[in-house]
């Protein structure tokens, strides 16, 4: 486990703890709004970057991935804020234990997908391995687990041209990996 480890999963363990606290109402709809933002991310982002670039003369290679997170960002807080409203609503009702021991269950697989989506992301930032070099990638023990599991959970992230820009440099880490372990 290194210092990536810790990062990938204090996140996790965070979800946990928000989830237990919040219950499983809101984070329903926070999951919800996690899914439906990359829906959208990924099925709309060649639109708004469209747009961008039509509307303020950006041309830019990061265009593609700020289209994403812009499309993200907004579509996820408007379902979210829809959430929000719907628990306001359903407040009359006392959130039970099981409610809370479903929203950890729930916040921390939801932190999770948030943490390997992010990864996905910062990967399509960092072509050079300048934010997160190769040997840490190499001697993580979640980094490659957890993106691949957004993206297996998530399999319309594979279609983006976000995934499909680092396609070919994690299925060479990948197989560095694997060869490291098979000896």
């Amino acid at each position: 486990m290194n210092v990536l480890d810790i990062f990938i999963i204090i996140p996790i363990v965070f979800g946990i703890w928000r989830g237990f606290k919040k219950g499983l109402i809101i984070e329903l709809f926070t999951f919800l709004a996690l899914f439906v933002g990359l829906y959208a991310g990924i099925h709309f982002s060649d639109g708004v970057a469209s747009f961008l670039k039509d509307q303020f003369s950006w041309d830019s290679e990061y265009l593609p991935t700020i289209a994403f997170t812009i499309t993200f960002l907004l579509v996820g807080a408007m379902v979210y804020f829809a959430g929000v409203a719907i628990e306001k609503a359903v407040k009359a009702v006392h959130l039970s234990t099981p409610n809370r021991i479903f929203g950890a269950l729930l916040g921390g697989v939801k932190m999770l997908l948030f943490v390997g989506t992010g990864l996905i992301l910062l990967e399509s930032y960092d072509e050079k391995s300048d934010i997160i070099s190769e040997e840490s990638k190499e001697g993580s023990l979640l980094f490659l687990p957890v993106e691949n599991t957004a993206a297996l959970l998530i399999p319309s992230l594979k279609e983006s041209t976000i995934f499909l820009k680092n396609a070919l440099k994690d299925k060479e880490l990948l197989d560095r990996l694997t060869k490291k372990n098979d000896e």
